[in-house]
């Protein structure tokens, strides 16, 4: 699969050979001289850390980052929590801990909902249990977005700071 830095664009970077760069993209819409390459550094991809912009993976012409094909979008933390209430019959939001279940191992509701790892650090984390990460469209204040986790049992939707690891990304249709 794909590893994607949130809100960006398709450029190559989502690729799991990538390269890496510690320069950040000049914008959240021009990458610059980091073009293709995934972005290494603790602070997100983009100089100065502006506010997160939490429209650019939406549908249309607002989500002018969007990975998705036509008609398609990277769900809001709202629709993964549904989705994630269907599906393990909980929220997932207790403290941040999600709920013990390995139902989105086993889940038939959204097919091809793999347990994909994570790019951290440039790396692409190897665990001994499967690890699923799944970003969400959404920003929170504090520099927080949302994304969908599940691994050793564990699921749920959380508040995730760190732009610069690279997360799968699961398009839906509009």
């Amino acid at each position: 699969g794909s590893y994607y830095q949130w809100q960006r664009a398709s450029d190559g970077h989502e690729f799991r050979g990538s390269e890496t760069t510690p320069k950040l993209a000049d914008t959240w819409t021009d990458t610059g001289e980091a073009a293709g390459k995934f972005i290494i550094n603790d602070n997100g991809w983009v100089k100065n850390n502006p506010l997160l912009p939490d429209n650019l993976w939406q549908a249309g012409e607002v989500g002018v980052n969007n990975p998705c094909p036509s008609g398609y979008h990277v769900p809001t933390e709202q629709e993964w929590e549904k989705f994630h209430l269907v599906v393990a019959s909980s929220s997932g939001k207790s403290g941040g801990i999600g709920v013990f279940t390995n139902q989105m191992f086993t889940q038939t509701k959204l097919p091809n909902l793999a347990a994909a790892s994570l790019r951290s650090e440039g790396e692409i984390q190897n665990n001994e249990d499967p690890l699923g990460y799944y970003w969400s469209s959404s920003a929170r204040e504090l520099n927080n977005t949302y994304m969908l986790y599940f691994y050793n049992g564990y699921s749920g939707v959380n508040e995730y700071s760190t732009h610069d690891s690279g997360f799968s990304v699961r398009c839906i249709k509009d």
